[in-house]
C-alpha cells in the first residue's frame, strides 16, 4: 500500500520535470511579431523559416540553428538560454531549421532541495535487500 502511493506520488513530479521545457520562436527581434507553436525541447528538428527569435519556457536548453533543411548545414549554436530569456538570432545567414535541447540544468518547483529524495531515501534499504525475510506473526503464539 504504501509502495503504490509513493509511486502515484512520484509519477506526477517525474511529469513536471520531463515535460516542463518548451520554445517558442518569433518573426520579430525581440520575441515579438507573429508567435510560432510552442513546441517541445527534446532534440526534435523544426523549422525556422522568417523566425528571428525564440525563447525558452521552463528550464534551460541549447539551441543548434541550421542554414538547411532537415537541421543540415552549416550550424550556430546558442546557450545555454534561461527560461523566459528573448534571443536574438543575428547570425549573419538566413536560418531555415533548428533544435533544442536540454541543458544539465533542469526545472523545478522545488528550489534547491530534490522532492524524489525525501520520498525515495525510505524504500533505497528496502530495495537494495538481497534477501527477503519471513514476516513475524502479529500474535505471540506462546502466549495464547
Amino acid at each position: 500500500m504504501r509502495f503504490s502511493a509513493t509511486i502515484a506520488l512520484l509519477a506526477p513530479l517525474l511529469a513536471i520535470q520531463v515535460n516542463a521545457q518548451d520554445i517558442i520562436a518569433w518573426s520579430g527581434n525581440e520575441c515579438d511579431g507573429s508567435e510560432g507553436l510552442e513546441v517541445a525541447c527534446d532534440g526534435t528538428c523544426f523549422d525556422f523559416t522568417g523566425r528571428h527569435s525564440y525563447e525558452v519556457l521552463g528550464g534551460t536548453g541549447t539551441v543548434e540553428l541550421f542554414v538547411g533543411s532537415g537541421c543540415t548545414g552549416q550550424q550556430f549554436t546558442f546557450g545555454p538560454d534561461s527560461s523566459g530569456e528573448c534571443i536574438n538570432v543575428n547570425t549573419g545567414t538566413s536560418i531555415s531549421t533548428f533544435r533544442c535541447t536540454l541543458s544539465e540544468k533542469k526545472f523545478s518547483p522545488f528550489k534547491g532541495k530534490d522532492p524524489l529524495s525525501d520520498l525515495i531515501t525510505p524504500y533505497k534499504e528496502i530495495f537494495s535487500r538481497k534477501r527477503v525475510t519471513a514476516f513475524r506473526p502479529l500474535v505471540d503464539r506462546d502466549a495464547v
